[in-house]
């Protein structure tokens, strides 16, 4: 069971927590979290035992037994969910297109042998509507029903190292902004607007 109080470590200090609205259960891999639409709230870090509990009995109510507590941090901000797992990649693709998410969370492999995306045992984000077929021929940029694509895995925002490692896919591409100002603009954040148009448009 974890309580209120681990909950709330766990999203300030770990990568995030998930648990059911059914007893506290934590919940584990192989799956995919996929949040519901409209169950997402925000908060400033950090989170405390009283809205993780405030979160939790405002949901829990309405909540059948496959439905849980997500909770987790990115770019400074609290986020908690009303999620569910599923159990394989095509089926969170499906979730997070019905539901217009940007990307769900890929718990890992657990204590099985493999996760649902074999490539990736750790687990991780998988971001939504970057379907490319036919774009790049290197069978590592397509999604099949048990890998995540490099689209996929790909943040919004480049990490690191990504300017580098795909410095032969953006080719020095730029853009210009709302100033008139030309800046460089990688696959990141043109794969971010196509999805993000995507889940406006419902294509």
């Amino acid at each position: 069971m974890i309580s209120h109080e681990e909950f709330a470590r766990r999203v300030n200090e770990e990568s995030g927590a998930s648990r059911t609205f059914r007893g506290k259960k934590e919940i584990k891999g192989p799956g995919v979290m996929v949040s519901k639409a409209g169950a997402e709230e925000k908060s400033e870090p950090p989170l405390t035992p009283g809205q993780a509990k405030q979160y939790y009995d405002k949901h829990s109510p309405g909540a059948d037994v496959k439905e849980a507590h997500g909770g987790w941090k990115q770019g400074g901000i609290i986020f908690q969910d009303s999620s569910r797992k599923y159990e394989s990649l095509d089926d969170a693709r499906d979730a997070g297109r019905v539901n217009r998410q940007i990307a769900g969370w890929d718990l890992g492999k657990g204590a099985e042998e493999h996760g649902v995306d074999i490539l990736r045992p750790e687990g991780g984000n998988v971001y939504f509507a970057r379907e490319m077929p036919g774009i790049n021929p290197d069978w590592t940029w397509r999604q099949t029903s048990r890998t995540t694509s490099e689209y996929e895995r790909l943040t919004p925002k480049p990490k690191r190292g990504d300017r580098v490692r795909l410095a032969n896919v953006n080719r020095g591409a730029t853009r210009r902004t709302k100033t008139g100002k030309t800046v460089p603009v990688t696959l990141n954040e043109v794969m971010a607007t196509i999805s993000k148009n995507r889940r406006r448009t419902g294509i």
